[in-house]
């Protein structure tokens, strides 16, 4: 092959054709070719494997095809390949020699405070302390206006969590008093 030759390549008919055009996926990447330059293949001239089931790989399993993560969420007995579906929402059908399992994942489970989030606490300093170093003088009232926000919304929006940001807040408050 060099360069102008024409070939022809493995495409996937995605959509029914419009307004001349056919919507085709090859490599995860859709395009709309004319009609006329499209034409169907013969099955035995699609590659085939020596596998009459899918070996290492289950459909549900969480996979890796071409550097993207995904789930096979389908086997085609026929063609012997994999419904591919990326997290993005891409879908294609690949070979199961393309597609590598993904270890399972393990998510740590976060102990939850809803009054004092650990996304406050990320970093080198706590989110409460920059505040102060950035409010000076003024953290004061920043206390003392979310201690009145809090008690002002509790009934109508979050109610014992909101009267417990507030108390919080009035201990740092009374923390910061007391350092004086």
């Amino acid at each position: 092959m060099k360069p102008g030759d024409k070939v022809w390549v493995l495409c996937e008919v995605v959509d029914e054709p419009c307004h001349g055009k056919v919507k085709v996926v090859y490599c995860s990447l859709s395009f709309l070719p004319y009609l006329i330059d499209c034409k169907p293949i013969e099955p035995e001239s699609v590659e085939q494997t020596e596998t009459v089931g899918p070996k290492t790989i289950r459909v549900g399993d969480r996979v890796t095809w071409s550097g993207r993560k995904g789930v096979a969420s389908e086997w085609c007995k026929h063609t012997k390949k994999f419904r591919f579906q990326a997290d993005n929402g891409s879908v294609i059908w690949v070979f199961e020699s393309s597609l590598s399992p993904v270890e399972p994942e393990t998510v740590e489970q976060p102990t939850s405070d809803p009054v004092n989030p650990s996304h406050y606490k990320q970093g080198p300093i706590e989110c409460i302390e920059a505040i102060k170093a950035a409010l000076g003088v003024g953290f004061i009232a920043y206390l003392w206006g979310n201690i009145l926000k809090y008690l002002w919304r509790w009934p109508n929006k979050n109610g014992i969590e909101d009267l417990k940001k507030a108390m919080w807040y009035l201990d740092r408050l009374i923390q910061e008093e007391e350092a004086k």
